[in-house]
């Protein structure tokens, strides 16, 4: 094992803290062999020299304990003194995951070290400690982590259990320099987040239906479309439940293992050691399997590695990035793929973001009576997938062969039936699920689109005095037909004073 301290040497350097010894140096029985092995060789019998038998003492109490890799909540009483660097990084650990944090972010500033944790995507800020308590906070992280406390001037990254509340987690540190100091990130892993299967994801039952099919198909490529974020891991994993384990050799290429899949093999990619992603799928490839998922196609070499798996029968899941499912077959193309792999191995892709839920306990802030909301603070809990499935047609291949642009596949794959997200996200207001807002904040409207209702997210023409969706009036139109500028008070062909914000009706349903 990497970083093993050699047993039977006072002062060594220590292992890992999960590294462990069957018999350590100080144990009785590694004393007993040791002391009749150094009888045997003195001839005087008298045993060894007092500066021998020091040593063997210092061999045979116990070291130092190693640093624990393991926080748990200690005994009243036992614990860590209140305010030390130990009950500081708890309880900043407890705070961010009774939040639902996924990441905790600390960052060194003129005025502190400030925290802020990402809860459903979104960085909130927690708390700014004292610049003198940044050092030892920083220590105290690096040491339970399994990192080397003397390093400042490098990145490192490192890891440890936890056990929080009777759950089992995992953290995921690392720390960066910057200016100023080092800047910590510490990713909250729970084996309960991968979800069993697709359902519970947010997707419509047409695309549900869908992604499904091209499951049952156990071929072709099938690509999860998106920023860092938006989900497309949990949908590949929700895929492997949709599997019969079972029955079928599934194997996982990831760079790390975050979660554990019951009856999957998971690969761990080391590039430093010489596996990457290209020679491990050429290496899986030799171990008979049915379906094989490559944690992310970054180059055209595994890409074109994974489009001939998918050529020859296999069925192979994996991540891209790209703005919406057409763009995922240009971006293969990009890559240096031949065409006629495209064509032939991409089964579909699945593009997807996440948006946050209206908060069921204040029902976005409708039912909130006064003061905040304890279970939100804003309105909004919880995140919901919002999807566009595109699957493979003839006709669709044929446009990939004749080198379509972009533009000319997202058509085609219309006319096939594929959705867009907006159309989803519209579904999603319309049912209440979430917010225009929210909305606006995810999808970007690409150039030229027209600007959706505040209330329902219908397209707005240019000339419109209310929404064709929900008939609410646009305040950015005057009585007069002039339309309103952002930041304008009065309209400057009337000068009658700009239309007052209408309360918005609750949604239908």
């Amino acid at each position: 094992m990497q970083g093993m301290a050699t047993p039977g040497v006072p002062g060594g350097r220590r292992s890992c803290p999960a590294a462990s010894w069957t018999s350590p140096p100080w144990s009785s029985g590694s004393w007993a062999s040791t002391n009749r092995a150094s009888r045997r060789s003195d001839p005087s019998g008298h045993g060894p020299a007092p500066a021998v038998r020091r040593g063997w003492s210092m061999a045979k109490s116990p070291p130092p304990p190693a640093p624990r890799s393991r926080i748990v909540r200690p005994p009243p009483g036992r614990g860590p003194t209140p305010g030390s660097p130990p009950a500081l990084l708890s309880h900043l650990l407890a705070r961010a995951i009774d939040d639902g944090a996924s990441d905790l972010h600390l960052e060194p500033g003129p005025d502190g070290l400030l925290v802020r944790a990402r809860v459903d995507g979104v960085l909130r800020r927690m708390e700014l400690l004292p610049e003198a308590g940044a050092r030892p906070l920083l220590s105290r992280l690096k040491v339970v982590a399994g990192m080397d406390i003397a390093v400042r001037r490098r990145p490192q990254d490192g890891g440890f259990p936890l056990d929080h509340r009777g759950r089992e987690l995992s953290i995921r540190a690392s720390t960066l320099p910057v200016d100023g100091g080092e800047k910590a990130v510490l990713r909250v892993l729970d084996p309960r987040a991968v979800p069993p299967s697709l359902d519970g994801l947010g997707l419509a039952d047409s695309d549900l239906e869908r992604l499904r099919h091209l499951l049952r198909a156990g071929r072709g490529v099938i690509l999860a479309a998106g920023p860092t974020g938006s989900g497309k891991s949990s949908t590949l994993f929700g895929a492997l439940g949709e599997l019969d384990r079972q029955r079928l050799n599934v194997v996982t290429l990831e760079d790390p293992i975050e979660y554990r899949v019951p009856g999957v093999n998971q690969v761990q990619v080391h590039p430093r050691a010489g596996l990457t992603f290209p020679s491990a799928l050429r290496s899986v490839l030799r171990q008979d399997p049915d379906v094989v998922m490559v944690g992310e196609i970054r180059d055209g070499e595994t890409a074109e590695i994974a489009m001939a798996a998918a050529v020859t029968g296999h069925l192979v899941l994996s991540t891209v990035h790209t703005t919406d499912a057409p763009g995922a077959i240009t971006r293969l193309l990009h890559m240096g793929v031949p065409r006629h792999l495209v064509a032939g191995g991409l089964a579909g892709v699945v593009a997807q973001r996440l948006l946050r839920t209206v908060c069921t306990a204040c029902g976005g802030g409708r039912h909130r009576s006064s003061g905040e909301c304890r279970e939100c603070r804003d309105g909004l809990q919880g995140r919901t997938g919002v999807f566009e499935v595109l699957t493979v047609s003839e006709r669709l291949r044929d446009r990939v062969m004749a080198g379509a642009a972009t533009g000319e596949l997202r058509r085609q794959a219309r006319e096939d039936g594929m959705g867009s997200m907006a159309d989803d996200a519209r579904r999603k207001v319309a049912c209440g699920d979430t917010t225009p807002h929210e909305v606006a904040r995810v999808l970007h409207r690409p150039a030229g689109a027209l600007p959706p209702c505040s209330h329902c997210g219908s397209p707005l023409p240019d000339d419109a005095r209310a929404c064709p969706g929900c008939a609410l009036p646009t305040r950015d139109r005057c009585r007069c037909g002039r339309v309103l500028q952002p930041g304008w008070r009065f309209c400057p062909a009337c000068a009658r004073p700009r239309p007052p914000a209408h309360s918005l009706p609750p949604p239908p349903g």
